[in-house]
């Protein structure tokens, strides 16, 4: 007895479909996720890379962006605070779209996210 090709690719999805719901993904393992993101090893992986690529990459969304200038005036990278009082101090000591030295302290924090990443580390 044959059975129409439709048939055949229908009970392939219905299978498919009934196999896969209700199944959780599994991680990405070259991406931590939750505490095991904010290790100051893990974190290594984006040196060389962009601030926005690390942004997109952060399991939760961080609650609050600010510079870290050294002196004052002089931006050597952001902080960016998380709930549960983490924070991860983000370097950029090539700076391309920002400009270095600002004495009002007022850095554009999304043109700083093309800038790429010198050093990089989860604070306490």
């Amino acid at each position: 007895m044959m059975v129409p090709m439709r048939t055949k690719w229908a009970v392939v999805l219905a299978v498919l479909a009934v196999s896969c719901s209700g199944r959780e993904t599994t991680p990405n393992r070259a991406s931590p996720r939750g505490s095991e993101f904010f290790d100051t090893a893990s974190l290594q992986r984006y040196v060389g890379r962009t601030v926005g690529e690390l942004v997109a990459d952060l399991p939760e969304p961080y609650r609050e962006v600010g510079p870290l200038d050294e002196p004052p005036g002089k931006l050597i990278g952001f902080a960016l605070r998380f709930p549960n009082n983490r924070r991860i101090e983000v370097y950029a000591l090539d700076l391309k779209y920002v400009e270095r030295f600002n004495e009002q302290r007022t850095w554009d924090f999304e043109a700083f996210k093309k800038e790429t990443i010198s050093k990089i580390v989860a604070a306490p």
